[in-house]
């Protein structure tokens, strides 16, 4: 089976505008829109993915930018590793969000969990602790050298 072109998803797009790829289409569209857009790829009819959303399937039909949604999903199913990336990447935000709203939450756990995460994907390094031995596990011996505690010889006569 060929792989779809843009030249095939642009079928039943007026005057086939392409649009440069399903990102910008779907920051174009509503929450809801972008969830049936994320169900039709998972389902096999426009009804199906409405039910799936929870709409019905008559307000999926008289969306002003169906069209474009239908394209949308054509481009997704086309490259299905761009698909999977536009999918994460509409969900960033949201995660982002849901990690923020867990620093309110009453149980100190949940929260100091949230906070870490949210330190570690921030690039705030954690502090490690490492210990040091000497020879065969024996105790590390540290030698000063130009110690400022140490008084220095008095220089010898001659």
């Amino acid at each position: 089976m060929m792989k779809p072109t843009l030249e095939d998803a642009a079928i039943g797009v007026p005057n086939h505008q392409i649009p440069p790829n399903a990102t910008q289409i779907l920051s174009e569209a509503t929450p809801e829109q972008e969830r049936w857009v994320l169900a039709r790829l998972t389902t096999s009819t426009d009804k199906e993915a409405a039910r799936v959303v929870g709409v019905h399937r008559s307000t999926v039909g008289k969306w002003v930018n169906k069209a474009n949604l239908d394209l949308a999903v054509k481009l997704l199913l086309a490259d299905a590793v761009q698909g999977a990336k536009t999918i994460i990447e509409g969900a960033v935000a949201r995660a982002a969000q849901e990690l923020v709203d867990l620093l309110n939450v009453r149980d100190p756990r949940v929260r100091l969990a949230a906070a870490e995460n949210i330190l570690d994907r921030a690039g705030v390094v954690k502090t490690t602790r490492q210990e040091l031995t000497g020879k065969d596990g024996e105790s590390l011996v540290v030698r000063y050298v130009n110690d400022w505690r140490t008084p220095e010889p008095e220089p010898k006569e001659k």
